[in-house]
């Protein structure tokens, strides 16, 4: 059963947690509730100069398109253009970048994670990214607001996973890009439950089931109020912003600590 978070009534995992990966959009920074007009007028603009004479509401309807075939929404211009897909991936970020300059009220909420993953720190727990989003946006995104929280995270350290990172551009539902960012912190790879004393944090849910399977605590942070009756399953804890689901693995760890203590008194250990 799904754990609703309240301080008064934290959950307890059944891992000690060491590693929490987090999504990046709308988990570490709130993005506005209209952020997908944002990335629409994006891709529009990444993909205007290779269809000079095709207006803006042509190319919105053949992205449509795309996202009633259930793929990207720049998927079909390179399966029917043969447009390059890392060209328009990476334009369409940098288009995102300008956009979000333009109109700087995209990141004008201040709920800021900066605090917790300082404590997080200090526990001795990693902090990790895996996003959809390419390098660039992510930098980026990490550096506004009125503190920066670039310093836990690092590209060169291996510190965040993007989807460019696959070879396929292999998203969260699949699974693969789970597999790839254990893999940078040294999980065996043939172990039964290899994500077992890790925790995603998440605002799709969908994106939660594979690290789930893979033995992950899975928190699911409900931007959309989605009601507690359509949770599915393989969420473990609820919570409604990125502190409280940094609180949550916090919590639980202290709980396990104080069983261990507990249990140690028992046996008169050193």
């Amino acid at each position: 059963m799904v754990h609703l978070y309240r301080e008064s009534n934290p959950y307890r995992h059944d891992f000690h947690i060491k590693n929490v990966f987090f999504d990046n959009d709308d988990v570490l920074y709130k993005a506005p509730d209209n952020q997908d007009d944002y990335h629409k007028l994006a891709a529009i603009r990444a993909v205007q100069q290779e269809f000079p004479d095709m207006g803006n509401r042509q190319l919105a309807r053949l992205m449509e398109l795309g996202r009633e075939e259930g793929k990207g929404s720049l998927d079909i211009f390179v399966e029917r253009f043969n447009i390059d897909a890392d060209f328009l991936r990476e334009n369409h970020y940098k288009q995102l970048i300008k956009l979000t300059k333009e109109f700087p009220q995209f990141f004008e909420d201040e709920e800021s994670p900066y605090g917790d993953l300082g404590k997080l720190r200090i526990a001795g727990i990693n902090a990790h990214i895996i996003t959809h989003g390419n390098p660039e946006w992510t930098e980026y995104t990490m550096s506004k607001g009125e503190r920066s929280i670039a310093a836990f995270f690092s590209q060169e350290a291996g510190s965040y996973t993007c989807k460019d990172h696959m070879d396929d551009f292999s998203g969260k539902t699949k699974g693969d890009i789970y597999e790839f960012a254990l893999d940078k912190i040294g999980t065996p790879a043939l172990r039964k439950g290899r994500g077992e004393g890790c925790a995603m944090v998440e605002d799709t849910m969908k994106n939660l089931r594979a690290a789930k399977d893979l033995g992950m605590m899975t928190v699911f942070i409900n931007r959309k109020d989605v009601d507690l009756s359509k949770i599915a399953d393989y969420v473990d804890v609820v919570v409604s912003r990125c502190n409280d689901a940094i609180q949550t693995v916090m919590q639980s760890n202290a709980q396990h600590e104080v069983q261990s203590r507990f249990d140690c008194d028992g046996l008169s250990c050193d």
